[in-house]
C-alpha cells in the first residue's frame, strides 16, 4: 500500500522487490517475512474474507513465495465481525500460506475479542501486536492496549517508534529538514509536549556522551 502512494505505481511494488531479491539470493528460508493485508490507496480493503484470501494471493505472487511467516491484518475493519476475521486467517494458516498471524491498528477491546474467539474454538492466534507507540505517542499504545498484549503474550513491535524522525533530534525549532517525512515530524515542534520530550532527549544524550 505504501508505494501506491507514489505517482506511477499501483501498490505493491515492494512486495514485487522483495521477491525478486529472494529469487536472485535464493535465501528465502533464511528470512523471517512479515506482510500485511487490509489496507488499500486510495479506499481500504477492509478485512472480509474474501478481501483477505484475494490480499494473500496477490502478496504471495508478488513475494515469488508460497508461505508469508506472520501475516498482518493492518487495520482493524469494525464491520467485520471478529469471527469472520479469525476464521479467515486461521484458513490460511491451516493451507500452509501463513505460518503466524499478527495485528496493527486495533482496539483493545476488538483484540481482547479476536483473542478469546481464537481460544475458544482453537483457531489461529495473533502472536503480534504493531502499535503506534513512542516517547510522544505513548497513549496510543499504553494502558488497555499494552496490558491486553502482555495478558496474552503478545510480541509488540512499534511502529513510528522514532515518531516519523522527531526523536532523532534533527527538527529543530527554525530547522528545516528536507525529508518526505518533515511535515509529520516537525508537527512535534508545535506541542509542549513535544519540545520537553525533546529537551529531556538532550539531558539523557548529553550525560552519555
Amino acid at each position: 500500500v505504501y508505494s501506491a502512494w507514489v505517482p506511477g505505481n499501483e501498490g505493491g511494488e515492494s512486495e514485487t522487490v522483495l521477491g525478486n531479491w529472494f529469487a536472485s539470493r535464493g535465501n528465502r528460508s533464511d528470512v523471517v517475512l512479515a506482510t500485511k493485508v487490509g489496507a488499500g490507496y486510495p479506499e481500504p480493503r477492509g478485512l472480509t474474507s474474501s478481501a483477505i484470501k484475494t490480499g494473500v494471493e496477490e502478496s504471495l505472487q508478488r513475494l515469488r513465495t508460497d508461505y508469508i511467516d506472520l501475516y498482518y491484518t493492518h487495520y482493524d475493519d469494525p464491520s467485520v465481525p471478529v469471527e469472520e476475521i479469525i476464521a479467515t486467517l486461521d484458513e490460511l494458516v491451516r493451507e500452509g500460506k501463513v505460518r503466524e498471524i499478527a495485528a496493527s491498528n486495533v482496539s483493545a477491546e476488538r483484540l481482547e475479542a479476536q483473542l478469546t474467539f481464537s481460544t475458544q474454538e482453537s483457531l489461529a492466534r495473533y502472536v503480534a501486536l504493531q502499535p503506534h507507540y513512542n516517547l510522544v505517542s505513548r497513549d496510543t499504545f499504553e494502558g488497555d492496549l499494552a496490558d491486553v498484549a502482555a495478558r496474552h503474550g503478545l510480541a509488540t513491535i512499534p511502529y513510528y517508534s522514532l515518531a516519523s524522525g522527531f526523536l532523532t533530534g534533527k527538527y529543530r525549532p527554525g530547522t528545516a529538514v528536507d525529508s518526505p517525512r518533515s511535515t509529520g515530524a516537525a508537527k512535534y515542534l508545535e506541542t509542549e509536549r513535544g519540545q520537553k520530550v525533546l529537551a529531556a532527549l538532550d539531558d539523557v544524550a548529553a550525560n552519555h556522551a
